[in-house]
């Protein structure tokens, strides 16, 4: 209970004496109470802009604001700051992002059919999948165009999340790294995954710890449950690259549908495999070879 005391004193101090600051070039933090502690992001080097809103900020008209930058591992937060008519754009333009421009929305399927596909292995074993069943009227709560949106315009992307605590997700495509895809099996629906530049140099000089972080603190934007997830990719990948990829060139190389049947089965499979195998071997071990001792015992025992 003190702990718990001492965090929450803490932090109202920190919320407290922390000051912001956007200035022309660059936002910044300050923190100035005994100690004194900045952080500053210059806008050029700013990769992806958060805004943050749970229920309270809805009812109190206020946000938290969340900068990610290129050669910082960690993102800078403006916490509880007063919401305005104008804050979001005004912000926005900071990083030359601009909401008056065209916008594209990607379709996101997100119904049974969908969600059964992607749980795939959970729907084969059948009694794993009723916790994901019991949560499927929640996600298509969560999945609705009123909490969930992905919008393209020329240079960059804008993604809403969330229902409690919504957030929008904002990134130029000049700070776009690299993209993955992930088709679920038995259908062109899927997820991308959009990685956005960040610090990954000068972390830890032990491999197996550097990874560790890339893993854990890869900034990306995720967008699940996406119609024709590949085309999307091509889409977007043209965006980043700035030139358009030649359709007759992808068009040589048709998808494999069978692929989508036979992995899951070879992969849901082989584990039970291995695991028959490892079982047979415990059962060798673990009874028969102790039965082999005593028979031998026993007629060597006779024997004498």
């Amino acid at each position: 209970k003190a702990q718990i005391l001492r965090s929450i004193i803490w932090w109202s101090l920190k919320n407290i004496f922390t000051h912001y600051k956007v200035e022309e070039n660059s936002v910044s933090s300050k923190f100035d109470f005994f100690k004194t502690e900045t952080t500053t992001f210059t806008t050029d080097k700013v990769s992806k802009i958060i805004f943050h809103e749970n229920i309270i900020d809805m009812l109190m008209w206020t946000c938290s604001i969340e900068f990610d930058s290129i050669g910082s591992s960690h993102a800078l937060m403006f916490r509880y700051i007063k919401k305005t008519d104008t804050l979001y754009s005004e912000l926005l333009a900071k990083v030359w992002i601009y909401k008056n421009t065209s916008w594209e929305e990607l379709e996101i399927n997100f119904n049974f059919l969908n969600y059964c596909k992607s749980h795939i292995f959970l729907v084969l074993l059948v009694i794993p999948f009723i916790l994901p069943l019991i949560l499927y009227p929640y996600y298509l709560f969560y999945y609705s165009k009123r909490f969930y949106w992905v919008q393209l315009s020329e240079k960059f992307i804008e993604k809403k999340s969330w229902i409690i605590f919504q957030k929008i997700e904002y990134a130029t495509f000049n700070n776009i790294k690299n993209i993955y895809a992930l088709k679920s099996p038995l259908t062109s629906n899927g997820y991308l995954d959009l990685i956005v530049w960040w610090d990954s140099s000068g972390q830890a000089d032990n491999t197996n710890i550097h990874l560790l972080q890339w893993l854990w603190f890869t900034n990306s934007i995720k967008i699940s449950y996406l119609d024709n997830c590949f085309s999307q990719l091509d889409l977007l990948e043209s965006k980043i690259v700035w030139r358009n990829i030649e359709q007759e060139i992808i068009s040589k190389y048709p998808q494999d549908y069978r692929n989508s049947l036979v992995a899951p089965i070879l992969l849901l499979l082989i584990p039970n495999v291995v695991f028959a195998v490892l079982v047979d071997i415990s059962f060798a071990y673990f009874l028969v070879i102790p039965l082999v001792v005593i028979a031998l015992v026993i007629y060597y025992t006779k024997s004498v």
